[in-house]
C-alpha cells in the first residue's frame, strides 16, 4: 500500500508563501493512476472550500504526485489537502491528506511612524508587511485616511504594491500644514486567519509653518509709502487653499 513519504507544502506548515505554485506528493511506490486521474480524487480546500485545480500531474519514475491551484494560494488562509484512498489501491483503507497554512501578513513598519510630525505636500504614506498580502485586497475600504474626524478620498488605483518588500504605498496624498491625520489599515488584509486580530492604527502630523522673514519687519517705524508688497516668508509649506479664501489675509491701517 503506498504511503506519503514527502510532502510539499509540509504538514503543518504555518508560514506558506503565496508564492508557493505547486503541491508535491512523494509516495514510496506506485499509486493507482487511473484513480489519480479520477474526478474528485485530488482536492484542496481552501477554509472548506474546493479550490479548481490543474490535471495532476504523475512521475512514475519517483512515484511523485504534483498540482496546483488554478487561483493561486491566498495569504494568512488555511489549507487542507485531500487525495482519495482509490490512490493506494483496494486495501487502503482512508483517504491521505494534510493541512498547512499561509503566512498571516502582519504590519512591521509605517512611514510615517506614529506620532510623527512631517512636512505638508504631497505624501505617499507607506506600510510594511511581514509577507505578501493579496493584491486585491488593497483597497480604499482596508487602507484609510482621515484628518480631524473627517475622511481623506484614496483613489482605489491609486495605491502601490511592491511585492519584493511587501510595501503597500497610499495614492500621493497633498497633506496640509499643521493638521492631524489618522491611518487605518483593516485586519482583512492579513486573511481569514488574520481576522481577530486589531485593525492597526495611528497617527501623525504635519509641521505648523513659522514666520521666519518679513517685509517690512516687525516694529519697523521707517518704512517708507513707497513700498508696495508685504512679503511673509515661512519655513515650510502653508496651506494655499486657506491662504485664497476670503479674510484670511488682512492688513489693518490704524
Amino acid at each position: 500500500i503506498p504511503q506519503m513519504v514527502s510532502l510539499s507544502p509540509a504538514a503543518g506548515d504555518t508560514t506558506v508563501s503565496t508564492a508557493v505554485a505547486t503541491v508535491r506528493i512523494a509516495f514510496d511506490s506506485a499509486i493507482d493512476e487511473v484513480a489519480l486521474r479520477t474526478a474528485g480524487n485530488v482536492q484542496l480546500l481552501e477554509e472548506g472550500r474546493a479550490l479548481g485545480l490543474s490535471d495532476p500531474a504523475y512521475d512514475s519514475d519517483d512515484n511523485t504526485v504534483t498540482f496546483a491551484p488554478v487561483g493561486g494560494l491566498r495569504a494568512g488562509t488555511g489549507y487542507q489537502v485531500l487525495l482519495s484512498s482509490a490512490l493506494g489501491g483496494p486495501l487502503r483503507q482512508s483517504d491521505y491528506g494534510w493541512s498547512f497554512s499561509t503566512l498571516v501578513p502582519t504590519v512591521v513598519s509605517t512611514a510615517p511612524a506614529a506620532d510623527a510630525s512631517l512636512s505638508s505636500g504631497p505624501q505617499r504614506i507607506q506600510v510594511v508587511f511581514s509577507g505578501p498580502v493579496d493584491g486585491d485586497l488593497i483597497t480604499p475600504q482596508n487602507f484609510r485616511l482621515s484628518s480631524s474626524g473627517e475622511p481623506v478620498e484614496l483613489a482605489a488605483d491609486e495605491f502601490n504594491y511592491d511585492a519584493a518588500s511587501f510595501t503597500v504605498s497610499y495614492p500621493s496624498i497633498g497633506l496640509l500644514a499643521g493638521s492631524a491625520y489618522e491611518a487605518i489599515v483593516s485586519s482583512r488584509v492579513s486573511g481569514p486567519l488574520g481576522a481577530d486580530l486589531p485593525d492597526l492604527q495611528w497617527a501623525f502630523s504635519t509641521q505648523i509653518p513659522q514666520v521666519v522673514s518679513l517685509s517690512p519687519a516687525a516694529g519697523d517705524t521707517t518704512v517708507p509709502t513707497a513700498e508696495a508688497t508685504v512679503r511673509i516668508a515661512f519655513d515650510s509649506v502653508i496651506d494655499e487653499v486657506a491662504l485664497r479664501t476670503a479674510g484670511n489675509v488682512q492688513l489693518l491701517q490704524e
